[in-house]
């Protein structure tokens, strides 16, 4: 009995520590969305506009340019969602960071907005791509709005680059 007690007090010793290394649900869920939106082609970083003021916690879901584009003569930009509207602001609560595009940029925008889930808090334009900072919720739901979304931006923005 003595040495059945000793033996359960090793093992638990023993595999309890291992057991609370184990991610929760909840990081199982947000570790395989990251990993569905690497496979569907975007990249996904842990970075953070100095412009986004909100304390959550924001991921930068990035769609690369097309090949063709010149990616070094890229105009970067970055449009964020303030929790105040202003009629300067673009569509109420969204303001460019300076430097902000051209008018071009800001109407395509404008016709974009419309259709971006509101768990976005920023746009971003690179050289390397053009990302969302996207604060995970809702999902893969949301991630296959988002990609779609992506999609048409980077496709038009391509046909009518925006190069200085």
């Amino acid at each position: 009995m003595v040495i059945a007690l000793v033996i359960g007090l090793t093992l638990v010793m023993v595999l309890g520590p291992l057991l609370m290394l184990q991610p929760s649900r909840g990081l199982q869920k947000i570790a395989a969305l990251r990993q569905k939106a690497m496979q569907i082609g975007l990249v996904v970083q842990a970075h953070r506009h100095p412009g986004i003021s909100d304390a959550g916690q924001w991921m930068f879901y990035l769609m690369p340019w097309p090949s063709f584009i010149n990616t070094p003569k890229i105009v970067t930009w970055a449009l964020i969602h303030k929790n105040f509207a202003h009629e300067v602001h673009l569509k109420g609560q969204w303001d460019f960071q300076t430097p902000a595009p051209d008018e071009r940029i800001s109407q395509t925008l404008k016709a974009q907005l419309e259709i971006l889930p509101e768990q976005i808090i920023g746009i971003e334009s690179t050289a390397a791509g053009v990302g969302v900072y996207w604060n995970e919720i809702g999902g893969e739901k949301h991630l296959v709005l988002i990609n779609a979304w992506l999609d048409d931006l980077v496709s038009t923005l391509a046909v009518e680059p925006h190069t200085r």
